[in-house]
């Protein structure tokens, strides 16, 4: 948290007993909410970032220090008047999360289960998904829809989960699901359609 500092300069005295040192109510008030929120959010936003990155909790080594500071940067780079401590401003924090859990899975070895409904009966898939493939599907969709995507299919989370976590309605989490799955499948007949099998004689 931000402290205040005094003033400096020759004509300055250090007075520990002056009233105008002292922090004004506001302000105090503003950074009690703040570490509430902090206290509050923290674990869950560590919790959150750790599942993207490493779902089975294999590597915890690793995965959790990154983590943690996925999570701390969100709430920094959240915090600020504005930011509520309501279901509101958690959902702010976890989008912040969502957002740089994605761009520290480029280039990851992993996989991750995939119900093969989600690309639809068309595309020939074992149930398995490359993260490097998702996380490339994901870059090229809105930054809601990415949001959705790396919770519900890096991290696992259930779409019910998913939208109480970007406070969104289920529906509307649903909706962005599909394309997400949509450019999965794809990509997908795409890849297949540039292979040497799938190059016509």
């Amino acid at each position: 948290m931000v402290v205040p500092t005094q003033p400096s300069g020759p004509d300055h005295e250090d007075r520990t007993d002056d009233a105008s040192l002292s922090p004004h109510p506001a302000a105090s008030g503003a950074t009690d909410h703040i570490d509430r929120l902090f206290d509050r959010v923290y674990p869950s936003a560590v919790g959150v970032a750790r599942r993207v990155l490493d779902r089975d909790g294999v590597a915890l080594g690793s995965s959790l220090p990154l983590a943690e500071e996925i999570a701390m940067e969100a709430l920094v780079r959240c915090a600020g008047p504005q930011l509520r401590d309501d279901h509101r401003g958690v959902a702010k924090v976890m989008c912040r999360v969502a957002d740089s859990s994605l761009d520290r899975i480029v280039g990851h070895p992993g996989m991750v289960p995939l119900h093969p409904e989600l690309l639809g009966a068309e595309v020939e898939f074992d149930g398995w998904l490359p993260i490097s493939e998702l996380q490339q599907a994901l870059c090229d969709l809105r930054r809601t829809d990415r949001r959705v995507g790396v919770l519900a299919l890096a991290a696992g989370f259930t779409p019910t989960e998913v939208s109480a976590l970007l406070d969104l309605a289920l529906d509307e989490t649903l909706r962005r699901l599909a394309r997400v799955g949509v450019r999965l499948a794809d990509g997908r007949r795409l890849g297949a359609d540039l292979s040497p099998m799938g190059t016509p004689p």
